[in-house]
């Protein structure tokens, strides 16, 4: 869930000008590497032609293509917001419609060239876009419907490609109390806000890229989660373009199997998402806070935070500290997310009852947690200049302040503007140079061990001039519990993940930060090894990882592979990154379409 930090942090009696380009959760958002499965045989993929060959005969009329050669917006279409990597397909269209999705694959098979679905283009390692590739652009298809189900229950039609700023938009739009539980912070944009204040001040902003379909795909969490599900959870049923060009659909009684690896078994590997109907969440009450603390105490702040995690989040009739009449609440209504920076560290918090509280509520809880308890152990304040205590907000100011804790959006107009972006053709603003890495902690990994590996990469990163970040995002409530309809997402019995990395100049391919940068994101990976499950998020797609397959699908590998087997028996959907070596090795998937 990429949000763009920005801002003037002072540490070691040095001021910094920082300008960075953060990941969300959606946290949030989820593409997933390539990644070679082993064990069942997959025919070996079609050798991939140079040039677009005869593409431009059978691609859909109506729809706009942007080819390698000549289109002057290729460079900026060829690729999405990661550009660590570079991409050079053949062509990109736009599709405008299931059909488009249908005969661009069937287009793309008689030519011998590799379909690569694109929703959002969010990719880590910009794995929506693959050299001499046609990528099929979803971000056109943006419309979203709403209907009745026969349970009476609200749900939305949504195309894969929207992104979730204008999901949560036209979720609004209908109804100022439904929501999706999707991205932490919705997508990235490097917005300059600048703040002189204290050393520890930081301004965030962050918008809304990240596209449904990769995000669904990875599974998907957000601040919404606890209570609500991951993102794939909420999916009742899509329609999917197989790899021989033909539409189907994918739901519990009709392509179950394929139901569930598309959700949260990675995307582009099975066929690609052109729309999926969604269960609409209704939270009508939100309230949030933002603090601050010295990154001199970042070991107490995680073990404070852990504690508060592993004891009373789980709980469901937590009593209501200070309540004079037995009032209680439900932990999983709350979500926390904790960021560790380079000069500061920050809790970001939102609490979504079911029932109208009150921001003195939220206070009495944060207070008795120790987050903000004069007797913690450790200094801590209210974001923004104290303006982010405890305050009852909209859902769409809800949205916002996951994108912005220090709320310069105060009101819906405002929101607005943060929340509602760009659909098509992003531009350079957009992109980034980014590495990142994700790490998932089990509750009996939570000690010291922890505590001083975390403490330790914060206190390493601040001897290196590229910014780096480290975000844990909790996990547990609903989505420990999953789904009715089983799907393929593994990491339910987690504590938090963590997510790492670090940012460079987008400008240039060779910024000197970068090696110094790569360096100690390799020290952090490796201290991290002996305190985490080594389990990975698929959302934060890693070329490095060097088992992919369980990492990232553990048990549900073998069922995965079964339905690759059955729906692209000829590995149409691949990527040419890494190819087969053996028969009893197949490459699996490519793009995870985020």
């Amino acid at each position: 869930m990429p949000c763009s930090y920005i801002g003037f942090i002072k540490y070691h009696n040095i001021l910094y000008l920082q300008f960075i380009v953060m990941l969300l959760s959606t946290r949030a958002a989820g593409a997933l590497v390539a990644t070679v499965l082993t064990s069942t045989v997959v025919t070996a993929s079609p050798a991939m032609p140079r040039s677009s060959g005869g593409l431009a005969s059978c691609l859909p009329s109506d729809a706009q293509v942007v080819w390698r050669d000549g289109s002057a917006t290729y460079a900026l279409d060829a690729i999405g917001q990661a550009i660590f990597r570079t991409r050079t397909p053949a062509a990109i269209i736009f599709a405008t419609s299931a059909a488009d999705v249908s005969q661009s694959v069937k287009c793309a098979n008689a030519n011998g060239v590799v379909p690569v679905a694109r929703s959002g283009g969010h990719s880590y390692e910009a794995l929506s876009s693959l050299n001499d590739a046609l990528v099929i652009d979803l971000s056109k298809m943006s419309q979203v419907t709403f209907q009745t189900g026969s349970d009476g229950s609200q749900q939305a039609v949504a195309p894969a490609g929207i992104r979730l700023g204008n999901l949560y938009t036209a979720l609004y739009n209908k109804n100022p109390s439904f929501s999706f539980p999707a991205g932490v912070c919705p997508s990235v944009r490097l917005t300059v806000f600048i703040s002189a204040q204290s050393w520890h001040y930081l301004t965030l902003a962050c918008s809304l890229q990240v596209g449904l379909g990769g995000h669904v795909a990875a599974g998907g969490y957000g601040s919404l989660g606890r209570n609500h599900g991951l993102a794939a959870d909420s999916v009742l049923s899509a329609t999917v373009v197989l790899a021989d060009g033909s539409i189907t659909t994918a739901s519990p009684t009709q392509n179950s199997d394929l139901f569930s690896a598309i959700r949260g078994g990675g995307g582009g590997s099975y066929g690609i998402v052109v729309d999926m109907t969604l269960a609409v969440a209704t939270v009508p009450y939100h309230y949030v806070a933002a603090l601050n603390y010295y990154p001199k105490d970042t070991a107490a702040v995680v073990k404070k935070w852990t504690t508060w995690l592993l004891n009373t989040l789980p709980k469901t009739n937590n009593p209501v500290p200070g309540s004079t009449t037995g009032a209680t609440f439900d932990g999983r209504d709350v979500n926390m997310q904790l960021n560790l920076f380079q000069g500061s560290l920050q809790l970001r918090v939102h609490y979504s009852p079911s029932t109208q509280r009150s921001a003195n509520e939220l206070l009495q809880i944060l207070t008795h947690s120790g987050m903000a308890d004069t007797d913690s152990g450790f200094h801590w304040e209210w974001a923004n200049n104290g303006a982010d205590k405890p305050k009852q907000v909209t859902t769409m100011v809800a949205h916002a302040f996951a994108a912005n804790p220090t709320n310069e959006a105060t009101d819906d107009t405002s929101a607005r503007a943060v929340v509602t972006v760009p659909q098509e053709h992003l531009d350079a603003s957009w992109k980034d140079r980014s590495r990142l890495k994700s790490d998932y902690v089990s509750s009996a990994q939570v000690g010291p061990n922890l505590f001083t590996a975390l403490a330790k990469a914060v206190t390493d990163s601040q001897k290196m001039s590229a910014w780096s970040m480290i975000q844990l995002e909790p996990y547990g409530g609903v989505i420990a519990t999953g789904p009715s309809s089983p799907n393929a997402f593994p990491h339910r019995d987690v504590l938090f993940v963590v997510q790492y990395g670090l940012y460079f100049d987008k400008t240039n391919a060779k910024d000197p930060k970068i090696p110094a940068g790569i360096a100690w994101l390799g020290r952090t990976e490796a201290a991290l090894k002996s305190v985490t499950t080594q389990a990975k998020y698929q959302g934060y797609v890693d070329l490095d990882v060097s088992t992919p397959g369980s990492s990232y699908y553990g048990s549900n590998l073998p069922a995965l592979v079964a339905v690759k087997n059955r729906y692209d028996p000829n590995n149409r959907f691949w990527s040419d990154l890494v190819q087969p070596t053996s028969k009893n090795t197949i490459w699996f998937g490519n793009s995870f379409a985020h």
